[in-house]
């Protein structure tokens, strides 16, 4: 399987954690494309360091984009954590560690299906490296939050995002 589609269409035992963190990995593959044109490709395995999802996302260069308008590449490393608790700060730490072992820029997006704690926005805030809090709904299949910190917003030249 290498997309949501061949995943879906394999036969699982969909109480295991495995299928249900693998199907959130290509939930949040998706909806990361859909809603914010984030392109991916899965990378779980024994020695992904940490690292479920690796692409590019395309930043438009110029404020108010048009189609066929020049992009700015940025690498992308997704981390996804499917839990019904609130998400701590070891895994924004977790994440840091991977981030460590890509060139730069790198953004690392840490992609979660419930909430972040408060002690997990203290690393993510304080953080050198450019990092992406993100909140995954599979039910209405969108974002449902989004933040990144200071060194986020120095690779990302000072995109802003809005809701449509």
């Amino acid at each position: 399987h290498n997309d949501l589609e061949s995943f879906e269409g394999l036969h699982h035992n969909i109480n295991s954690t495995l299928y249900r963190g693998t199907l959130f990995e290509y939930q949040t593959q998706d909806i990361l494309k859909k809603c914010l044109g984030i392109y991916t490709q899965r990378s779980a395995g024994n020695n992904d360091l940490g690292v479920d999802l690796r692409g590019t996302w395309f930043l438009p260069l110029s404020s108010s984009p048009k189609p066929g308008d020049m992009v700015r590449h940025l690498k992308v490393i997704v981390q996804c954590k499917m839990m019904n608790a609130k998400v701590g700060p070891k895994f924004v730490r977790e994440l840091q560690g991977s981030l460590s072992y890509e060139t730069q820029p790198t953004m690392a997006i840490l992609a979660v299906s419930s909430e972040f704690t408060r002690l997990a926005l203290l690393p993510y805030a304080q953080s050198l490296w450019p990092m992406a809090l993100v909140v995954i709904d599979t039910e209405n299949y969108e974002c449902r939050k989004l933040m990144w910190n200071t060194a986020a917003e120095k690779v990302m030249h000072g995109l802003q995002i809005a809701t449509r």
